[in-house]
């Protein structure tokens, strides 16, 4: 059985190409510009997220998972995220402005706000979604579209029960610090051991994988 993930890690590259060429539309609150068309790789991203086959491949022993590496993961799933919100968000925007005016339009400038707040409740809807999408997939050792790329999964640590919430929080955590959390991931433990301050304190380890 193949894995194709060199193939997934092609379009990838491709459509990211194309979603910083289109450009995403801004969106500062009672106004709207740019291409619309910037949905057509989300939405393709998004379909490959929830489509593409993510099995559980075979471990190799004594091979660590480097920061690198997890850090690709992490920018792939926030894309993967980013785009679901997209395409979900900004066609309410649109639908809840022609509802409003009567008039379909891709672009505008307006004082009043009060609109924006449903299409920004989606957005924070997402976000519990990507809580539970994460710790599902750890929890059933299954690699999320980020790691399955860059050749890994989380399994449980040997030494104790998982708390697949708690590396959830953690790493959501870490973000927030950036870039503290990156000077100190590069310690020389870590790096030696391949285990991070979020493998730890979640009793968690990330391993390699490869194709049967």
């Amino acid at each position: 059985m193949k894995d194709y993930r060199h193939l997934l890690c092609i379009v990838l590259i491709a459509l990211f190409a194309l979603s910083v060429y289109l450009r995403n539309p801004r969106w500062p609150g009672g106004s709207l510009e740019g291409q619309p068309l910037f949905l057509i790789p989300c939405a393709l991203i998004t379909l490959i997220g929830f489509l593409w086959p993510t099995p559980v491949l075979p471990t190799q022993i004594g091979k660590y998972v480097g920061f690198i590496r997890r850090l690709f993961a992490l920018g792939i799933d926030g894309w993967f995220l980013f785009s679901v919100i997209m395409v979900t968000v900004m066609p309410t925007a649109y639908i809840c402005e022609w509802a409003a005016t009567g008039q379909w339009q891709w672009a505008w400038d307006r004082e009043e706000k009060f609109r924006d707040i449903i299409p920004l409740l989606v957005n924070y809807a997402w976000f519990a979604f990507a809580f539970f999408y994460y710790t599902r997939r750890v929890r059933e050792a299954r690699p999320t579209l980020g790691q399955f790329t860059m050749g890994f999964r989380i399994v449980p640590a040997p030494d104790g029960p998982p708390n697949y919430a708690r590396r959830f929080r953690y790493g959501a955590f870490g973000l927030c610090l950036y870039p503290l959390t990156i000077l100190l991931a590069l310690r020389k433990r870590e790096r030696k051991r391949g285990v991070f301050d979020w493998d730890a304190v979640s009793n968690t380890r990330a391993v390699s994988t490869r194709a049967p």
